[in-house]
């Protein structure tokens, strides 16, 4: 959280592009760190209940997604903040948030001590994270995030580039990142295995960018995009429930991996977008976002053939 403050305040403070964007990069070293930890301490907290609580976390980040868009860009606009209150007020709101973090307190698996020798073959198994299960999450987590950054990305620029309407297009991310909150609000509620809610996710989002391709209509894509926010909900948080449970004892690490990558799949997928909406224009790239979620399908498919853990939620 430290680390995400000080890269606030070096992007309020920048007087440069190369200081601006080594702040922002600062500020995604902390941010990643903290939902990382965020989702470990979660998992370990309430073993068995990852569904719900992982959702529940999900749901405030999607809420806080919506509001602050919306609540900046209108204060801007009036002139009553400039854009470098904006990072001042997220930086503030993490040290307003410090302390009560040092006064939770998270429960911890106890872990064998350095000293006791040297560990039993029982027990070094459960260490062993690079199993087929770690490498399908990862794969998983890939396609998430880049159908996530990928509708992002569309929701604005199609909105521009094909009928010239911004506004439309800031009302669909709000609707997108809406639709999920409620969405995973929803899910954390409801009991359901959680490989079987991001197979639900995939298959659902790669059928909708389907049909959005086949009958394409300004407003059927306004809903659209409200929908897939709602099935691609309980992704994300499902993934990370899953590799986190699976590997109680490396939870902070499995967390970590996935998110670097997520991280790779969300740099990745704007070039090839932009590539190939200048090959076939921006409705191509929903081709490509479909045959992600397909693959998001599949690898999640396969999964169900893999060896589980001692821990491995169904």
């Amino acid at each position: 959280m430290l680390v995400f403050v000080l890269g606030c305040l070096g992007a309020a403070f920048s007087e440069s592009v190369l200081a601006f964007a080594s702040s922002l990069f600062i500020t995604g070293i902390g941010y990643s760190v903290c939902e990382c930890i965020s989702s470990s301490a979660l998992s370990d907290s309430f073993p068995g209940k990852e569904s719900k609580y992982l959702n529940i976390m999900q749901c405030a980040f999607c809420f806080g997604a919506v509001l602050s868009p919306q609540i900046f860009s209108r204060l801007i606009a009036a002139t009553l903040v400039t854009w470098r209150a904006v990072f001042i007020l997220a930086g503030t709101g993490f040290v307003l948030i410090y302390p009560l973090l040092c006064l939770s307190r998270c429960k911890q698996q106890d872990l064998p001590r350095q000293d006791m020798g040297p560990l039993p073959p029982q027990a070094r198994e459960s260490f062993r994270i690079f199993t087929p299960l770690l490498f399908i999450l990862l794969i998983a987590m890939l396609s998430y995030v880049s159908i996530e950054i990928g509708i992002s990305f569309f929701a604005n620029v199609i909105y521009v580039t094909e009928y010239s309407n911004n506004e439309l297009g800031a009302y669909a991310i709000s609707g997108f990142w809406l639709s999920m909150t409620v969405s995973r609000f929803i899910f954390s509620m409801v009991k359901m295995k959680m490989r079987t809610m991001i197979m639900l996710g995939f298959s659902s989002s790669c059928v909708l960018m389907i049909f959005l391709l086949v009958f394409k209509n300004i407003w059927m894509l306004m809903g659209i995009f409200i929908l897939l926010g709602a099935v691609l909900g309980p992704v994300w948080p499902m993934i990370v429930g899953i590799g986190t449970s699976s590997f109680r004892k490396r939870s902070g690490t499995v967390a970590s991996i996935l998110a670097a990558s997520g991280g790779f799949g969300g740099s990745v997928i704007p070039v090839l977008i932009g590539w190939i909406a200048g090959w076939g224009g921006f409705y191509g790239g929903f081709w490509l976002l479909a045959a992600i979620s397909a693959l998001g399908f599949a690898v999640m498919w396969f999964a169900k053939n893999t060896q589980p853990g001692p821990h491995t939620p169904e």
